[in-house]
């Protein structure tokens, strides 16, 4: 008789949870309409109940297969996962996960879990420490946090801890992690990351509490506003919360303090659409998850002289933004790598600083070396002793920053020196950048640092050929130097003017892979008044982005490729002079099941091109307002008027 009174219960219930309503909208969940309830459920990507996260990179590796063979990786700031599940009434239920970390030990991970909304373990985060990437410890299951599930369905999110935020006590380190890598209690804060991530883990306390995974009918979307400096000015969110139901109105005040006003409020929707606005107060109805920051700024300033393009707005309406660079920042002058090493946190971290570079700072071998740019910089190369990175890199990843009259070039990228740098200037995942009044170049043969020359011996790189019948001394010398300038990881709102690219294989790559968008169709470029000189391809190369390249100069060797648009970029390409190139704009060398790309093609000049060049199917039509020269006049003139070394002192502030 219990057994038959428990079937019919079942029974009910199976009725009741396949009445739960389906979202067509949702980006996770399978086509099974129903799981068995149960009081012991994990939920993992790509299958029912999951909903979305932040990345798509959902990795299997023979090495550490997660649970069902897959895991999440790549979830940095502002990262999340979503879940939905449904309980057959309220109840308690201890929630825990699988994850892996293998950075470095004294960094900690922490999370954050919000049920329908709101936060619920605020002062109880769960804890992700460092694992280890071999042996029996690379996936770990954090301790249990208990949590109410109300009846019916729940919408689950999981949250890095914003960074810096103190965590409370935690002895229990996995065995992986040695004594020394143990932080103190001061020091354990979150990175403001999520791990690796294999499965949420649920388990009711109550054996009559039955769950089960199902598509979500609840949209919650994450909202972030900030300020960039309190000081400046303040901003107010109603309502408060850090998620908000789909579609609730939020209202934004921002208050300038006095002596500042307000350049924008802007940000981001969803995964690619950007969005500002100019009014101190800003409504508008969250549809996705949102990041916005108001941005203030002293009352006198404006845009600087010269920036047209993308650096001066941060939206696809072209709404204004006013870059600043390292203003009202410290003078750090830099005449040494041992400067730039002293210096190093100051460079990466976000405060304003104006870096100036003093003739060539360079390594003393073959190694390559990198640092960190953070926001709010201006870095400068003095005037009469030019500054130039030799087989030394700078790596943007933060915003609000003004690069003018600097040399880049010459980083050896061959492993088989152990350095740690590829590209001479790289762009990863920076926001409102100009430069201006650069230089690129490398060689076209390897040579040592000290300018010596390279002779081929396969015992002495790293480099193989990229294909069956590639000569391997062709190879090395092309792969010897990587690029020249790498705008990538969805850097946005870059503007380069006046600059001189010259005697490198690869001049700018725009767009990380082919075969994975990794946020690149955020990229919003704009080329002007630039000069290619000598380049054999890459000028520039295009991936998912939109770029505008106009009134600039190409001479190449009669066998360079030229503007290489594909896997769906979109660029509008006007008032060029196309000399000698065998390919001057087209989309090619990617494969096409990625798409090809799309461009305008008005009012450019070729001159001893091969290929005949037409306009591709596109609308595209940069946002903002700019005043071309023509292809002629750019041809004239642009060879004696970019680069280094043409500006003054008074241009640099």
């Amino acid at each position: 008789m219990k057994k038959l009174k428990y079937l019919i219960l079942l029974a009910s219930l199976l009725v009741a949870f396949a009445g739960c309503s389906t979202d067509s909208g949702s980006s996770g969940g399978g086509s099974d309409p129903l799981e068995i309830p149960t009081t012991d459920l994990r939920l993992n990507e790509g299958k029912l109940g999951f909903v979305s996260s932040t990345t798509t990179n959902y990795s299997t590796n023979e090495k550490f297969p997660g649970y069902e063979n897959k895991f999440i990786e790549n979830l940095g700031e502002g990262s999340n996962i979503k879940f939905c599940v449904n309980a057959n009434k309220e109840g308690k239920v201890n929630l825990s996960i699988k994850y892996a970390f293998w950075g470095t030990e004294t960094e900690i991970r922490a999370a954050y879990i919000l049920i329908n909304g709101t936060l619920v373990n605020e002062d109880n985060p769960i804890f992700c420490p460092w694992t280890s990437k071999s042996g029996n410890n690379i996936w770990q299951e954090t301790d249990s946090i208990e949590v109410t599930l109300p009846q019916g369905n729940s919408f689950i999110e999981i949250q890095p801890v914003p960074t810096g935020t103190n965590l409370p006590d935690f002895d229990e380190y996995p065995s992986s992690v040695s004594p020394e890598g143990i932080p103190a209690p001061s020091a354990r804060v979150s990175s403001g990351k999520l791990p690796n991530f294999d499965y949420l883990h649920l388990v009711s306390k109550d054996p009559t509490l039955l769950i089960n995974a199902t598509e979500s009918e609840l949209k919650y979307w994450n909202f972030k506003i900030s300020s960039n400096n309190n000081e400046y000015g303040t901003v107010t969110v109603t309502p408060k919360g850090a998620s908000f139901e789909n579609n609730t109105e939020i209202t934004i005040t921002a208050t300038p303090a006095p002596g500042y006003k307000l350049s924008e409020i802007s940000g981001i929707v969803g995964d690619t659409t950007w969005v500002g606005s100019k009014e101190t107060t800003y409504k508008f109805n969250i549809i996705a998850d949102t990041t916005l920051q108001a941005r203030f700024v002293p009352e006198n300033t404006t845009i600087p002289e010269g920036l047209v393009g993308y650096g001066t707005i941060c939206d696809d309406n072209g709404t204004s933004y006013i870059i600043t660079g390292g203003q009202g920042g410290t003078e750090i002058v830099i005449d040494s790598l041992d400067d730039l090493t002293t210096y190093k946190e100051q460079i990466k971290n976000d405060d304003p600083y104006i870096i100036k570079i003093v003739g060539i700072i360079t390594t003393v071998d073959n190694a390559s070396v990198k640092f960190d740019v953070g926001s709010n910089k201006s870095i400068y190369g003095d005037v009469t002793n030019q500054g130039r990175l030799k087989n030394v890199a700078f790596s943007i990843n933060g915003k609000n920053i003004i690069i003018r009259n600097m040399r880049f070039g010459d980083v050896i990228a061959d492993d088989y020196w152990r350095g740690k740098a590829n590209d001479g200037l790289g762009l990863n995942g920076a926001k409102h950048v100009w430069i201006d009044h650069c230089e690129f170049a490398s060689s076209l043969e390897p040579l040592n640092n000290d300018g010596t020359k390279l002779k081929y011996d396969s015992s002495k790189t790293s480099i193989s050929p990229e294909k069956d019948g590639d000569d391997p001394e062709e190879s090395w010398k092309k792969d010897f130097y990587d690029g020249a300038l790498d705008i990538k990881n969805g850097a946005a709102f870059i503007t380069i003017s006046n600059c001189y690219f010259h005697d490198t294989w690869k001049a700018c790559l725009c767009g990380s892979s082919d075969t994975q968008e990794n946020g690149d169709s955020r990229m919003r470029l704009t080329f002007y008044k630039n000069y290619w000189n000598g380049i054999n391809s890459r000028q520039p190369m295009i991936r998912y982005g939109k770029a505008h390249i106009f009134s600039s100069y190409f001479y190449g060797n009669g066998d360079s490729t030229g503007i290489n648009c594909r896997c769906k970029a979109e660029a509008y390409i006007d008032n060029n002079y196309f000399e000698n190139i065998k390919t001057p704009i087209g989309s090619y060398n990617g494969d096409e099941k990625y798409h090809t790309g799309k461009w305008v093609n008005k009012d450019n000049t070729f001159s001893d091109c091969d290929n005949s060049v037409a306009s591709s199917s596109t609308k595209y039509q940069p946002p903002y307002k700019w005043t071309a020269i023509s292809a002629e006049e750019a041809k004239a003139t642009l060879p004696d008027s970019v680069g280094i070394g043409k500006l003054k002192a008074e241009d640099l502030q």
